[in-house]
């Protein structure tokens, strides 16, 4: 048996080797999560996350309490507005719950990218720029690693505040 043949155990590894699967499972993902995700993505995976169910699940998300919190880690931005991509259309009108940063260069050195859900879910790729990586549901060691991670690079980083809809 593989580890995807039995998605009943949560606490398996599932291996996924296609942006098909990486974007199924992260939707399943974001429809579970009651209050934070925090995606780290050199470009926000415009194969996986552009994509209007996903940015339905994530706009699920933000409206469902006032504590709610999403948070988009990026090398650039540049990719994003070539592709129109969706969850920069979430991030302009849900600016209160959805925050996109920017790495500074001279920290851009992590090869990986990563999706966390609450305190326990999980996707993993140890190179952004390939499909093979993993889900898992219940991996709370693995996302309290993560987020540390990913807290750390948040607070060095900048906003993106080229992307916000000015209210004239």
């Amino acid at each position: 048996m593989t580890d995807t043949d039995n998605p009943q155990d949560l606490s398996e590894r599932q291996l996924l080797q296609t942006w098909a699967q990486h974007q199924t499972f992260a939707l399943d993902m974001f429809k579970q999560a009651k209050r934070t995700v925090d995606i780290f993505s050199a470009d926000l995976d415009p194969q996986v996350l552009n994509d209007r169910s996903i940015e339905k699940a994530l706009s699920d998300l933000a409206r469902r309490s006032r504590y709610s919190q999403i948070r988009l880690l990026v090398y650039t931005i540049r990719p994003m507005l070539q592709c129109q991509h969706r969850l920069i259309t979430l991030y302009q009108s849900l600016s209160s719950y959805v925050h996109i940063r920017v790495v500074p260069a001279q920290l851009q050195q992590a090869p990986y990218a990563f999706y966390l859900a609450d305190e326990r879910s999980l996707v993993y790729r140890p190179f952004y720029t390939q499909t093979e990586g993993e889900g898992r549901l219940d991996a709370p060691l693995e996302v309290k690693e993560r987020r540390q991670f990913f807290d750390e690079l948040w607070q060095q980083s900048e906003i993106a505040s080229e992307l916000r809809v000015l209210g004239i």
